[in-house]
């Protein structure tokens, strides 16, 4: 997690829930610390909410694509390049030399 941040300085942000206002917020804190009071209400019935880290949806491009899915990919489209081959083969109408 610390890898992931911009500065060594830099506290990792939390979001907290305030069980008396249902109100949320974001701070930057040491690790394990929990504030005592709610910033809204100033209630003491708070909770730190797990994080989750996600990845901004982004349209895939050639190098974010899986070697799994680019073989498949292949795999398919070799498959119609033989499956039309074949048939303009079998149209093809052959003489022998005899």
């Amino acid at each position: 997690m610390w890898l992931l941040l911009k500065k060594k300085t830099e506290m990792p942000r939390y979001t907290y829930f305030c069980y008396s206002c249902d109100k949320t917020w974001d701070a930057r804190r040491p690790m394990g610390f929990i504030p005592d009071r709610c910033k809204y209400c100033e209630g003491k019935t708070i909770d730190r909410v797990p994080s989750s880290f996600i990845k901004i949806a982004k349209e895939a491009t050639e190098e974010d694509r899986k070697v799994g899915e680019v073989t498949k990919e292949y795999i398919e489209a070799a498959r119609q390049d033989l499956k039309k081959e074949k048939q303009e083969l079998k149209a093809v109408e052959y003489k022998s030399d005899d």
